[in-house]
């Protein structure tokens, strides 16, 4: 975190891998974050050939306690993805709500017929806000601030003067 962003990285290997019956949270972290516009962000493989229908998605839950705790304030999904033979990328922009302190970042396998389904993750972040400007000083108090720190030099001269 060089800068002022919210990372969350629930997929730290290369692929991660999968197999459920229902609905699962295959991949997750919880991560502080303030009301804001974050974008999030992965990849997803739903392998074809498989026999049972399923989908794989990415989501990030808001919540109002620390540590994903609290009341649940909502959340964003970036869909599902067809099966195939490589990875998709997702990527959205999300907006956090008033009074959020923490989100829940996963990748969920859902298993549509009760059977094992297979999804792969990788490279799930949760980026943002982005940081903000320094505000820069005007001329008028970039001026002031010239002559009070010359004054401040000539007090300083006058005191030190034998």
């Amino acid at each position: 975190m060089a800068r002022s962003t919210r990372r969350a990285r629930p997929a730290p290997a290369a692929r991660n891998a999968s197999t459920v019956l229902g609905n699962n949270i295959a991949v997750s972290q919880c991560v502080a974050v303030v009301p804001a516009t974050y974008t999030l962000s992965g990849k997803v493989l739903d392998p074809a050939g498989q026999t049972t229908v399923g989908s794989a998605e990415i989501d990030v839950d808001w919540f109002g306690g620390a540590n994903c705790s609290g009341a649940n304030l909502g959340g964003h999904s970036l869909g599902t993805v067809a099966t195939g033979s490589s990875f998709i990328s997702l990527s959205s922009l999300v907006a956090a709500p008033p009074g959020v302190t923490s989100a829940l970042v996963s990748g969920q396998n859902v298993s549509n017929s009760g059977a094992t389904h297979i999804a792969f993750f990788d490279d799930i972040i949760l980026d943002g806000p982005p940081s903000t400007s320094v505000p820069a000083l005007g001329s008028f108090a970039l001026m002031a601030l010239t002559l009070m720190l010359a004054a401040l030099g000539v007090l300083i001269l006058r005191r030190d003067a034998p």
